[in-house]
């Protein structure tokens, strides 16, 4: 194979360069998370109020690996998480240092990836400063909650590396690391579970065996991702995820949504809300999966003439596709999230490095302009997403941004609502989610939260309203119960408090006692 270097491999000075080059980059983009605090978004549900991660005992590590988070299998993060509160506590400092440690290490083992895979320094180099750099991956880097997809990103990055290592030297030792650590990722998060077909395409890419010899040798690494497939798609119906039709109707808006940032790193958010119909009459729903359609025929077509880049692009595409099926969220779907591109990038920043390398040399553009747009493009994603960073300092902050992409977005003001009321903020918090009541009317969690907001306030014929509508909405909701119990204990009416808390009990046993669970934690 052809190289862009006369060496394939570097000096240890170089490889020290290389590190401390990262280093210094990714903590300058990234450092100033250490300042934030925990997100009301997530961070308290895996972390702050949760009782597995603050009561790090074997019994309470045996629960991590025997449930779900709540619809994730990621017994791997929740030890993390339990390890971290074990040596700092509570320090929202150390879970964002670690992020950022984390996001730089992986970045770099993509350098070591690409090095081994296609012996050309230049490449995997600015390649990896890319996946380092770009503004998507802010999301996963910047949030507590984002551990998850950084763990499986590190160490599926690490499984590539070993398998890549036993392809290119047969060490059959390299292939046992290699899916070992590709079942420390599936332990992380369930999303790396296409890993054994990017195997099979090293294999196919570097011609070293035939695709049914490749499967055959796969099966070890097939058998995993079959078992904690079947463990994902448990967890999702079990959480009222995206239905097959749903996420193959939404697959277009993804692609083409995360094939535009990638490109062009502007109007990010934490969602991406679809507010139109979800059917194929819709031309938002039809006409990008037709672009789409017609994207990926021109690739398979490149096959013969440039198969490097079907590699890369396919690749990107197959880690891609679990996204799809996180799209269902509450009150509608939405389209993909930042995070869910994580390991893609790797592949895609491949595949423009690769393009814009040859085109440069193809129209003959000098090494001074080539160097100086490179340069001035890196700088640019520098600046773009140390300046993302900031979006993730409160709750705030973040669905003010969500709100400023996407202003009809309930969920985003519902979540600014409860952001205010960490904060005592109670006028704000009312504000917004009545601004949720006139975006979302029919929504029975909307008039749930303006009942509790009512009853912080002191206005108890308002929260007893809206609990009513709320109930009208969903006749069966433990949690509606559950308010409606609340706000008969605060006026001292016990009779009435009890059978509204034992309809809750009746209907979800599990969400009453999780509630009892919270009130403990929250009075210590």
């Amino acid at each position: 194979m052809n190289s862009d270097d006369p060496s394939p491999t570097m000096t240890r000075q170089a490889a020290l360069g290389v590190v401390l080059l990262f280093l210094t980059v990714g903590i300058a983009v990234f450092g100033r998370t250490v300042t934030f605090g925990f997100q009301s978004f997530d961070d308290d549900l895996l972390i702050t109020n949760n009782p597995i991660v603050l009561n790090p005992t074997l019994e309470s590590l045996k629960t991590a690996f025997t449930s779900y988070d709540p619809e994730l299998f990621v017994p791997l993060t929740t030890l993390s998480y339990q390890v971290t509160v074990v040596l700092a506590g509570l320090n929202a400092g150390i879970f964002h240092l670690i992020n950022v440690f984390l996001h730089i290490a992986t970045s770099l083992l993509v350098v070591w990836f690409l090095l081994l895979l296609t012996q050309k320094k230049n490449l995997a180099l600015a390649a990896g400063l890319l996946f380092l750099i770009h503004p998507v991956n802010v999301e996963a880097v910047a949030w507590i909650a984002g551990r998850k997809d950084l763990l499986a990103g590190f160490f599926a990055v690490a499984s590539l590396v070993a398998y890549t290592l036993y392809v290119r030297i047969g060490d059959r030792q390299t292939f046992i690391v290699s899916l070992l650590l590709f079942l420390l990722a599936v332990l992380s998060k369930p999303s790396v579970l296409p890993l054994p077909a990017i195997f099979v395409l090293i294999d196919l890419i570097l011609g070293r065996r035939t695709f049914p010899r490749s499967i055959r040798e796969q099966w070890p690494s097939l058998l995993i991702a079959v078992i904690f497939g079947l463990i994902a798609i448990y967890g999702k119906k079990a959480a009222g995820g995206s239905g097959l039709s749903e996420a193959l109707l939404l697959s277009g808006q993804a692609f083409m949504l995360t094939i535009g940032h990638l490109f062009v790193p502007i109007h990010l958010s934490v969602m991406y809300p679809f507010l139109g119909p979800v059917t194929l009459r819709n031309p938002a729903i039809f006409l990008p999966i037709v672009a789409a359609a017609i994207g990926m025929t021109g690739v398979f077509l490149l096959r013969r003439r440039s198969p490097w880049t079907v590699f890369w692009l396919a690749s990107a595409l197959i880690l891609f596709v679990p996204g799809l099926f996180n799209a269902h969220k509450t009150g509608g779907p939405y389209i993909t999230s930042d995070r869910y591109v994580y390991l893609p990038l790797i592949f895609f920043a491949a595949a423009v490095v690769q393009g814009w390398s040859s085109s440069m040399i193809h129209f003959r553009v000098s090494s001074g302009y080539r160097s100086a747009f490179v340069t001035a493009l890196f700088l640019l994603l520098i600046l773009l997403s140390f300046a993302r960073v900031p979006v993730w300092e409160n709750g705030i902050t973040l669905f003010t941004d969500v709100l400023r992409v996407h202003p009809d977005s309930f969920i985003a003001l519902n979540n600014r609502a409860n952001a205010h009321s960490l904060r005592g903020e109670w006028d704000a918090a009312l504000a917004d989610m009545q601004q949720a009541a006139i975006v979302a009317p029919d929504l029975p969690v909307v008039h749930r939260n303006l009942s509790m907001l009512f009853s912080n306030l002191g206005r108890m014929d308002d929260a007893f309203r809206e609990a009513d509508t709320a109930l009208r909405l969903n006749p069966r909701s433990a949690e509606t119960y559950y308010e409606i119990g609340t706000l008969f204990r605060i006026l001292g009416n016990e009779a009435k408090s009890k059978d509204a808390f034992r309809n809750a009990y009746t209907l979800n046993p599990e969400y009453v006692l999780k509630q009892l669970d919270r009130a403990t934690i929250e009075r210590r």
